[in-house]
């Protein structure tokens, strides 16, 4: 797999990375208790979204933007490029809201992958970590459709909508999943940060509650639910701005034992453990893309965020 060296320039407010390559930190941040806890001393990843500068608006797949919003050739589980009408960038930092339409998702990721390679541009993340975000999320808007099995994954054809979330997934799986059908030669993981669960599944219904999964995947739709946990979507109105928090800790780091512990608002709220890389343990197995998911007929908005790692 394609290691990034170390870009050559530094935004004001932004910090891009390939794996392995730390920034200088802006003034006024510091390190959580977190990356302090699990060693996590790189600032891989901050951004406060002042302006599009650092986001890839005309699909062009180079090299050094912070985020990417697909295109033909990298149209994630089959959905089309996000168009620069659907969000927004200023002082009161990124808002993603896409319009209802079958088929469409909005996303921006940190990196791409090819579809015909698995190569990929842009920045990804290894446990240890620890990921922050300030965020909101529109609960109120609830959306409809119809869905296909497992939830309209890795298919041009979808005609689910989708709901906000916000996840890591690693890279390799990213690429089978988006090719239908590759098998993958070990386990990977995806860790849901905050993912709306609405009570008709893929097919929309009211809004439930917020989840705050780690899922581990042996093929391109052979996934595990190895932990599931919840947090109430009571305070997420699309103008209330949550601070959450992900901490990914290796068994090297714990005493033998790794975990993910989740938190918000300086509260923890979920937690999974492991001893070994099997089920949730695939965790130090993945090397993770971050993306952006507001679904259909949300908003997503991002105050700030950044990601410390070793």
């Amino acid at each position: 797999m394609m290691k990034l060296a170390a870009l050559a320039f530094l935004f004001p407010v932004s910090a891009y990375a390939g794996m392995g390559s730390c920034y200088q930190v802006p003034a006024g941040v510091t390190q959580p208790a977190g990356a302090i806890a699990v060693k996590a001393n790189c600032l891989a990843l901050y951004e406060n979204f002042t302006s599009n500068a650092n986001i890839d608006t005309g699909a062009t797949d180079a090299p050094g933007y912070g985020w990417y919003p697909g295109n033909t050739a990298h149209n994630w589980f089959g959905y089309p490029q996000l168009p620069t009408s659907d969000w927004t960038t200023g002082a009161n930092g990124l808002a993603i809201t896409t319009q209802p339409k079958p088929g469409g998702m909005g996303l921006q990721s940190t990196a791409l992958v090819d579809n015909s390679t698995g190569a990929y541009v842009g920045r990804v993340f290894q446990a240890p970590f620890d990921y922050q975000i300030q965020t909101t999320i529109d609960t109120f808007q609830a959306p409809g459709g119809t869905g296909t099995a497992p939830c309209g994954v890795g298919g041009a054809n979808v005609t689910r909508y989708s709901w906000p979330a916000l996840w890591l997934q690693d890279v390799l799986l990213t690429y089978q999943q988006s090719i239908s059908g590759g098998t993958l030669p070990s386990n990977r993981s995806e860790i849901d940060v905050t993912e709306a669960s609405l009570s008709g599944g893929c097919t929309g219904g009211t809004f439930a509650n917020i989840l705050q999964n780690v899922h581990y995947w042996t093929s391109w739709n052979g996934y595990n639910t190895g932990f599931s946990g919840t947090i109430s979507p009571t305070g997420w109105n699309g103008s209330t701005y949550h601070a959450v928090e992900v901490v990914a800790k290796r068994r090297v780091d714990g005493g033998g034992t790794g975990s993910v512990t989740f938190s918000v608002d300086g509260a923890q709220t979920n937690q999974t453990t492991w001893t070994d890389l099997t089920g949730v343990g695939a965790v130090e197995n993945s090397t993770y893309m971050l993306f952006h998911n507001p679904g259909i007929n949300w908003a997503q908005k991002v105050a700030s965020e950044e990601m410390w790692t070793q």
